[in-house]
């Protein structure tokens, strides 16, 4: 058992869900094997649940951090992030993967919606495979919606994705599906990977980007299909269908040990423990020259550069002050 302080992020425009995503958290840690603490000195690690801001400045300026950086990290949720800080994030982009700074785990929200319910009991499975969600994330999404197949059924569900009846319906596709695809959205993740793997189904991966969680073994009770190979998924799966019940169940197996709310939190201390042993002071140089792509140059380096030019006459003034 480790004594674990966790402290959750500033909810800001940048970080909207904060306080409901620690919320989650600390249910998940209140079901583990670990104790939580108030205090930075007697813990043996410190979770920052979220940041405030892209380019994390709450996380590294906070008084723990600059105290305890050798037993700090993030947990975080975001689709979209650079790696500043260590720590385990949900949607880890292959090019940010180092296991000794940056690990990728399971959405917070999935492990903590018991709604989506596995069964013993296989029932009819009437489709090849199925997909539920808004297309408008990504580009590879309506390339899946152009797929045909006399057992397959595909709904884009627009803007209305989390409406109520949608997800009533979304959770009976899935359990009548023998494999549901599992396409990235706004991140390199999606949710469905692990919807899929809690009602015990074969997800089909379709993200070049993604990085699997450490721990199971994804070879057995996945399929990842190229984006650019998306035509191929009808006569790929039809050659895989005597197989799906099985990868089911090993799916759901999976699920059990290293994601359901019994076992995630467990897991995400098992693995900052295991960074805390082996970490480096700075993620690895490879990462920084993502800072260059558009998204991350806006909200990191530029927001940076605004702050520090702001701060400039204020540190300039208290300078001159000095006697």
């Amino acid at each position: 058992m480790s004594k674990i302080l966790l402290i959750p992020s500033v909810k800001t425009v940048e970080n909207p869900w904060g306080d409901r995503e620690f919320e989650r958290v600390r249910s998940l840690a209140l079901r583990s094997r670990h104790q939580l603490v108030g205090d930075a000195d007697t813990a043996d690690a410190i979770l920052f649940v979220g940041a405030a801001t892209l380019d994390m400045w709450d996380l590294r300026t906070h008084s723990a951090w600059q105290q305890f950086p050798s037993k700090c990290f993030v947990l975080s949720a975001s689709d979209r992030f650079f790696p500043f800080l260590p720590g385990l994030y949900a949607s880890v982009d292959r090019r940010f993967f180092d296991r000794n700074w940056c690990r990728p785990y399971c959405y917070t929200r999935v492990s903590c919606d018991e709604s989506f319910e596995y069964s013993e009991d296989s029932g009819t499975r009437p489709f090849l495979f199925s997909f539920r969600g808004n297309v408008a994330t990504h580009a590879v999404r309506a390339n899946v919606m152009q797929l045909a197949h006399p057992s397959a059924v595909l709904t884009d569900t627009g803007a209305e994705s989390y409406v109520a009846t949608n997800r009533d319906i979304y959770r009976k596709e899935i359990q009548q599906s023998q494999f549901v695809l599992c396409p990235r959205g706004a991140g390199v993740s999606s949710f469905r990977v692990f919807e899929c793997l809690a009602m015990g189904r074969a997800p089909v991966i379709i993200s070049d980007d993604w990085t699997p969680p450490l721990g199971p073994d994804w070879g057995q009770f996945s399929i990842r299909v190229p984006e650019g190979q998306v035509d191929l998924i009808p006569g790929l799966l039809a050659k895989h269908s005597q197989n799906a019940e099985y990868m089911g169940r090993l799916a759901r197996a999976a699920w059990e040990q290293h994601f359901a709310p019994d076992a995630a939190f467990d897991c995400v201390v098992s693995q900052c423990l295991e960074m805390k042993s082996s970490r480096r002071r700075r993620p690895s140089l490879r990462a920084y020259k993502h800072l260059l792509r558009p998204f991350f140059f806006k909200y990191c380096v530029l927001k940076r550069a605004v702050r520090l030019i702001k701060n400039f006459p204020k540190a300039t003034n208290s300078s001159s002050s000095e006697p």
